[in-house]
């Protein structure tokens, strides 16, 4: 039923109840298609918002910096993402390292420079 002093309401609604339920792993294999895809070097991004260099930022920054790569990133995913990559020390920052290095992978396999028989698998 819809309310009539708020036309569309419980349509928005049922939109926002299912875009709640975002998978990550989905998500995240998006994005590491679009940074392939795009040669995006997210890291990049993040240096201008973690002036300790810490690995962490504030969720505001955290959605600043994935919006301007240029990822095209909808609320219900950056507040999913920003879920999964909390802090555990502080739930109000973001750990955007472990994001990185999931990303990442696409480019390089993490410990290479130890082992120089190891190769990058194709993506």
């Amino acid at each position: 039923m819809t309310d009539l002093r708020f036309p569309g309401r419980s349509e928005m609604l049922g939109t926002l109840a299912s875009a709640a339920e975002v998978p990550v792993q989905e998500l995240l294999a998006r994005l590491k298609a679009d940074v392939f895809k795009g040669r995006i070097r997210l890291r990049e991004f993040f240096k201008d918002f973690d002036t300790l260099r810490s690995g962490k930022v504030t969720e505001a920054k955290f959605r600043t910096a994935l919006d301007e790569s240029g990822l095209k990133l909808n609320d219900p995913e950056l507040t999913e993402l920003s879920r999964y990559f909390a802090d555990p020390t502080d739930p109000k920052r973001v750990a955007y390292e472990g994001l990185l290095a999931e990303i990442e992978s696409v480019f390089t396999t993490s410990g290479m420079e130890a082992d120089p028989t190891s190769t990058v698998q194709d993506f």
